[in-house]
């Protein structure tokens, strides 16, 4: 074992050398463990595919101008729908659509 070295005080005592080692890792510990923590609370959070979300119907289209029709003929539009939220969509009645005429 080494022997420590004492060094002389002001008043005549002999002190002897403190290590600073457990000090110095303690904050190298802290330091790394507040970068860690800062890292994982700032990833994004996923926003579709969680369990437990709402489910969220999107069409690809918004609004569909058909122009000057005769009326009596009926005319067709497809929509391609998805679930961009986070669960299963699930109907529980019949579909409901709307058909408005414009200006």
């Amino acid at each position: 074992m080494a022997k420590e070295k004492n060094y002389p005080t002001k008043y005549g005592r002999s002190k002897p050398k403190s290590s600073r080692k457990p000090l110095i890792l303690m904050i190298v510990g802290a330091v790394v463990l507040i970068i860690a923590l800062i890292f994982v609370f700032l990833q994004p959070q996923p926003t579709t595919g969680t369990p437990g979300g709402t489910p969220k119907l999107k069409a690809d289209k918004e609004l569909v101008d058909l122009g000057d029709q005769t009326l009596g003929i009926p005319v067709k539009v497809t929509f391609q729908l998805s679930n961009t939220g986070g669960s299963t969509v699930q109907f529980t009645k019949e579909p409901y659509v709307e058909a408005r005429e414009g200006c």
